[in-house]
């Protein structure tokens, strides 16, 4: 039998109203200061940056849940038996792990789903998730009552991966082949296939608006081409392809990577595309201009990275591993990082990191004006006064109008700038 439960879904992330996640003491599973991940697979921020969706393993065989607030402070830790999927609705006011959905104020189980998978993501307004009904028929639920209100078969070929746009209106289906199929999510209509360039795509991903999608690929390197990737068993080089999601035209081809690109993230609000590598390596793009931007390195090897909804922060999730960075990639490296422009905001247990991305004004301003309530944003502080800092600090600190998310990502980047030279 075919295991759905290894089935990608990219989950649905708008920027609505959300809630704090508050910690519920008398609920908490195990002592939260002995239960930590040491391996991270996904991770999620809240729709409103209010907190973290984080899915790992504790313990050799201790899989689960954890449940962060905007701090990174631990709320709940939910074990499980295996790895589980985890997404927040739209709204954040609830989260679904597995075939279950949370209340993210109170933590309790509100529905357990009668599916023959986890749930795989959901539609735009939350009213409805995506499952699998059995192995060759996807079913649309009711996120309220767990009732069947639609299915659709995928026909006679099992898709390795499927994924809901963020807009509701279509699926994605990647083939065992590597072929890719955008389908009408109404009425299961093929809309386009994209043509099959390279091998088998890594870490498909749509854009917030649904118009575009991305993923990393490994390919044969063609004759007298450089950055060869030093580890493969025939010349290959690694590369990100951006298509139009409608038509399947392709946008962008980001070539000379130095690792298979596994994980794909898009700025939410800037027009960016993030690209990580299991060897630690972030590749950024300007999707304007197809220009490199940037190239992080990370604590470890990178198991995921997520922008917060405001792009103040970003999220980065390795394994728990002693080995050194130096140790982790060849010397070509260090022509790509000497001008690392990232501020380290936390490292807990070399497994979690966050960083501001790029701190600067600009982006300070870009923060405010994301999240910032226009009569709150008159009583702070100018941002161009980066001398008066401290006072900028205090003045979010203490003004209860700004959301927690939005309050975390404009005092991690105001404690950047304050510690730039």
């Amino acid at each position: 039998m075919r295991l759905k439960f290894r089935l990608h879904f990219i989950c649905v992330l708008l920027a609505l109203a959300g809630t704090g996640l508050q910690p519920n003491r008398d609920s908490y599973a195990q002592d939260q200061e002995t239960i930590v991940p040491e391996l991270i697979i996904s991770a999620q921020w809240h729709p409103q940056g209010n907190g973290l969706l984080i899915s790992g393993r504790a313990g050799m065989e201790e899989w689960g849940l954890w449940v962060y607030d905007a701090n990174l402070q631990p709320v709940r830790f939910f074990p499980n038996p295996s790895p589980v999927s985890a997404s927040w609705s739209p709204d954040g006011t609830r989260f679904a792990m597995g075939r279950r959905i949370i209340a993210a104020d109170t933590l309790e189980l509100l529905l357990d789903f009668d599916a023959n998978s986890g749930i795989g993501g959901w539609n735009a307004d939350g009213s409805q998730v995506l499952a699998w009904v059995n192995e060759t028929t996807l079913g649309f639920y009711d996120s309220t009552n767990g009732s069947l209100l639609r299915s659709l078969s995928v026909g006679t070929t099992i898709p390795d991966a499927v994924s809901w746009s963020p807009d509701s209106r279509f699926l994605l289906y990647v083939q065992p082949t590597g072929m890719i199929d955008v389908i009408d999510a109404l009425t299961g209509n093929r809309l386009t296939t994209f043509p099959l360039e390279y091998q088998y795509p890594l870490g498909l991903n749509w854009s917030a608006d649904s118009r575009y999608l991305a993923a990393g690929f490994i390919r044969e390197a063609e004759p007298g081409e450089i950055n060869i990737l030093p580890d493969a068993a025939s010349p290959t080089v690694a590369s990100v392809l951006v298509w139009d999601a409608v038509t399947g035209s392709k946008i962008h081809q980001f070539d000379g990577l130095m690792a298979a690109p596994s994980i794909i993230r898009w700025n939410p609000q800037r027009s960016e595309l993030s690209a990580g590598t299991g060897l630690g390596l972030i590749y950024v793009w300007d999707m304007n201009t197809g220009q490199q931007l940037d190239v992080l390195t990370t604590v470890g090897g990178l198991s995921t990275f997520d922008y917060s909804p405001f792009s103040g922060r970003l999220f980065i999730g390795t394994a728990n591993t002693d080995s050194t960075r130096a140790g982790l990639l060849d010397s070509r490296r260090e022509s790509l990082v000497e001008q690392e422009s990232y501020y380290t905001q936390t490292i807990i247990r070399n497994v979690m990191e966050v960083l501001v991305p790029n701190p600067s004004m600009a982006l300070l301003e870009q923060v405010e004006a994301a999240c910032v309530p226009r009569s709150v944003d008159a009583l702070l502080p100018t941002v161009d006064r980066i001398t008066t800092a401290g006072s900028y600090i205090q003045a979010v600190e203490q003004n209860d109008a700004i959301s927690p998310g939005c309050r975390a990502d404009l005092l991690a980047v105001a404690t950047a700038l304050q510690a730039s030279p």
